[in-house]
């Protein structure tokens, strides 16, 4: 059975798309949720940095596309890849 599309899929999507196209996956490919996974975890540990926060670990954010993602997540995640884009 396929998996459900949530939330941080938006998310996923947008940081897959700015990989070379050889290195982009999409819903319902084999590495599409490791490489959310390591996109979106890199986006997070850079927000946190320096702020005293430990961020999720890889096994939390993999959690995130099965089990659906906390509001937190989502507001953390939409204001770095704002701050991402206007950078």
């Amino acid at each position: 059975m396929a998996r459900q599309l949530n939330q941080i899929d938006i998310f996923a999507q947008k940081l897959i798309e700015e990989l070379p196209p050889n290195q982009r996956s999409y819903p319902g490919e084999m590495y599409y949720v490791s490489t959310g996974v390591r996109l979106i975890e890199r986006q997070l540990q850079e927000y946190f940095q320096g702020t005293g926060v430990t961020p999720p670990n890889k096994t939390a954010v993999r959690n995130w596309f099965y089990y659906g993602c906390p509001d937190w997540a989502i507001a953390v995640l939409h204001h770095a890849l704002n701050q991402h884009i206007v950078a």
